[in-house]
């Protein structure tokens, strides 16, 4: 019933199961995961599947049904008191679609495509028909467990693609068509605001220049090195000339030269907790991904935001952490600024760019991946919120 209990009852009641499918899969190199009843295993090899399970895909790259499970694998559920729904059994390879838990996991998770041309076709039925002739139409398609109004239907639809897919353009597109279809219905657009998320960070009183961004609740990130370690400066100044007249002023709370990342704290000026931010992930990039990094370059007043489109060239090491390296070096103040995809998802922090009077650095052509300090920098975030 998706009460708070089920996931706590749910391991209660598979917890012996649980070990001994953790043994099956240590034995034969596999993973495996379980969410719930939905149970996972996966592997980088065919035959160490076919080992465990039984499923063997050496030939087809689809099998479906409990009768290509071997006896052994089986015994392991039915002695636990459990039936296997033959309908929900199948294994594929990577040749062809992988899903998992309603979501397509082949390179990195997804929406189905089915789900976000259903969706699309349920928005048009209410811009064709208007919400009520739109409702006639979806009760008669309605699965059972679908909500009966199609307005809370679509909505809940939308919110969830949204937090699939880190509210990138797919997912801002449908956005902006649902909230002008319904007048009144107010989703997250942060794509759309992206640009009022960014403000030039000038560290106080050494007058250096980066590039800082809004994470919510008056809390910004920048890069760490705007702040000499010999000398951290306590509060950095920020200014968001193209939409906001007045600068503030931040305190330095936490940094970590290593990673290269500084999270600053609004100071005196309530107002900025509201502004908009930026929505932080773990998305991750690969080398030849297309990706572009906002930031204010070369600032001086009436300088506005830059918008860099590059392409990640490699991936390796500098300054002792791994860094994503691009084709086009970074302009002078871009450090610190964010990296998205081009479905607007951000991807990381600009790395360093080079010296003011400067053409090039060592250092200006690379972002730190969210990755590296993700971890760290959530820690910061709830110790703040607390």
């Amino acid at each position: 019933m998706g009460a708070p209990t089920s996931p706590v009852l749910a391991n209660m009641v598979c917890g012996k199961l649980d070990a001994q499918l953790i043994r099956l899969a240590k034995k034969n190199k596999i993973r495996y995961s379980r969410y719930y009843d939905d149970i996972t295993f996966s592997s980088s090899t065919s035959g160490h599947i076919a080992a465990a399970t039984g499923m063997d895909l050496s030939v087809s790259h689809i099998s479906r049904g409990v009768d290509n499970l071997s006896d052994d694998f089986v015994e392991i559920f039915t002695s636990n008191g459990f039936k296997i729904n033959s309908k929900k059994v199948w294994g594929t390879t990577r040749k062809v679609r992988q899903q998992v838990t309603g979501l397509v996991v082949n390179k990195k998770y997804n929406i189905p495509s089915s789900l976000m041309r259903n969706t699309r076709a349920i928005i048009h039925s209410i811009e064709k028909n208007g919400l009520s002739g739109a409702q006639e139409k979806f009760l008669l398609v309605r699965k059972l467990n679908d909500s009966p109004k199609i307005r809370d239907h679509v909505i809940g639809r939308v919110a969830y693609i949204g937090y699939i897919t880190d509210y990138g353009l797919r997912y801002t597109a449908m956005a902006r068509r649902l909230m002008a279809a319904l007048p009144g219905v107010k989703l997250p657009v942060p794509l759309l605001e992206r640009e009022r998320s960014v403000y030039v960070a000038t560290n106080m009183p050494g007058g250096e220049q980066a590039t800082a961004f809004h994470v919510g609740n008056g809390l910004f990130v920048t890069a760490a090195h705007l702040l000499d370690p010999n000398n951290p400066p306590v509060f950095v100044r920020l200014h968001s000339p193209d939409h906001y007249e007045s600068p503030f002023v931040t305190e330095v709370v936490r940094r970590n030269y290593d990673t290269d990342v500084a999270l600053l704290r609004h100071v005196g000026d309530a107002t900025v907790i509201n502004r908009p931010a930026i929505k932080l992930t773990t998305r991750q990039s690969v080398r030849g991904d297309s990706v572009e990094a906002y930031g204010f370059e070369n600032y001086v007043p009436g300088n506005k935001l830059g918008i860099v489109p590059t392409q990640i060239s490699s991936v390796r090491e500098l300054e002792g952490q791994t860094r994503h390296s691009v084709g086009t070096p970074w302009p002078h103040g871009m450090s610190g600024g964010p990296v998205f995809d081009l479905q607007g998802v951000f991807l990381g922090i600009v790395f360093s760019g080079p010296l003011y009077g400067e053409k090039i650095s060592p250092y200006g052509t690379a972002f730190t991946p969210s990755a590296l300090f993700a971890a760290e920098l959530n820690g910061w975030l709830d110790e703040l919120a607390v």
